[in-house]
């Protein structure tokens, strides 16, 4: 007959609240590990995360006189549609891509002006995708977040290299056939 008492621990466990669990040491240090591997597992868990989606408008010529925010500075109606479009597409982000302020939120207060970069060479057009890139990885992931591009070939064409997930729905088409499609859509 064994008359060898088993090790009660004293130790509380580690990883619950119960205090000393009465458990043998052996009983203890099986019943901690089962729970750590449960907490472990628990942890190493990592939700899959939706990709931010970002739509880019691209900015008009016909802007109003005085400053207003971006939204309502641009008042044709190829802006007009395109931002509601745009919305309709239930974006986490919709931007504007403008030739003087590079990239800028719709509620951002600004300046008319006077420049596209239709009137800008191709440098000139590199450097302003540059600027552009350092305020969208300000705001997103841009190697997760995937960019749906609203607007002519010249706002886009520097920015594509560096965007892994973009979209041009309107690529191809001409202006009226864009404003067609977009009216359609909403």
């Amino acid at each position: 007959m064994n008359n060898t008492k088993e090790f009660q621990c004293p130790i509380p466990c580690v990883l619950g609240n119960e205090g000393h669990c009465g458990r043998t040491h052996h009983e203890y240090f099986s019943h901690c590990e089962k729970r750590f591997n449960e907490k472990r597992q628990q942890r190493s868990f990592v939700p899959i995360v939706k990709p931010k989606t970002v739509v880019l408008l691209t900015c008009s010529k016909e802007k109003h006189p005085l400053p207003v925010r971006a939204k309502y500075l641009y008042h044709g109606d190829y802006f007009i549609t395109s931002y509601k479009y745009a919305q309709s597409l239930d974006p986490d982000e919709i931007y504007i891509l403008s030739a003087k302020y590079h990239l800028i939120f719709p509620n951002q207060v600004i300046h008319p002006y006077d420049l596209s970069l239709n009137q800008m060479s191709a440098s000139e057009r590199r450097e302003w995708a540059q600027k552009v890139l350092y305020k969208l990885k300000r705001v997103c992931d841009i190697d997760h977040a995937h960019f749906t591009f609203l607007g002519g070939y010249k706002y886009r064409e520097h920015l594509i290299p560096y965007l892994p997930n973009h979209s041009a729905p309107l690529q191809g088409m001409g202006i009226g056939k864009q404003l067609q499609f977009m009216k359609n859509s909403i």
